[in-house]
């Protein structure tokens, strides 16, 4: 009979000693599975970045306004709330709404309003009404965002597909 007991002890023994060695390597490996998996997570989560940024009702037809883009933002553990993200030109043309980024594609300044169009005060690059490139060395037209209505009624709202471009190229290269 002692052996027994023995025998049983032993195994409760194994069985503590090899369930809590599991545990913990689960443990360990939860965090190491996240950084592994965090460029997966991050590109999904960017498919899905549409950003409500204003009313329809706000904005008049034929009127380019400046909005800021505010959302949510993780940083390793932990997630921010309405943090600036960036800024958008919005205009509407009927029912119509165009969004372009507010970044000049040249290098990176902040793209203000003219009465032509827009214009980059860094290095005098100008656009058109629709962000078409006019003249100077931005190498390409501004950044086009993806648009849509979402709601009805007089709740309707603008949302925008928020991305970052690179800048200094001639083709739109998405940076995250």
């Amino acid at each position: 009979m002692a052996q027994s007991s023995d025998e049983d002890r032993r195994a409760v023994l194994k069985t503590i000693v090899v369930g809590g060695s599991a545990a913990f390597v689960a443990g360990a490996a939860a965090p190491a599975s996240r950084l592994v998996l965090a460029p997966v997570l991050a590109a999904i989560h960017a498919e899905e970045r549409w950003i409500r940024i204003a009313r329809l009702a706000d904005l008049e037809d034929g009127e380019s306004k400046r909005l800021p883009v505010n959302g949510d933002v993780r940083d390793g553990w932990t997630q921010y709330a309405r943090e600036k993200l960036g800024a958008v030109w919005l205009r509407r043309q009927g029912d119509e709404i165009r969004a372009l980024s507010v970044t000049c594609p040249h290098l990176g300044c902040s793209v203000e309003k003219r009465e032509s169009g827009f214009g980059c005060p860094c290095h005098a690059s100008s656009f058109d009404p629709a962000g078409k490139r006019v003249s100077g060395p931005s190498p390409r037209n501004m950044d086009a965002l993806e648009t849509r209505v979402v709601g009805d009624g007089s709740g309707r709202a603008i949302e925008v597909r928020f991305q970052r471009f690179r800048q200094g190229i001639p083709e739109r290269e998405e940076i995250e």
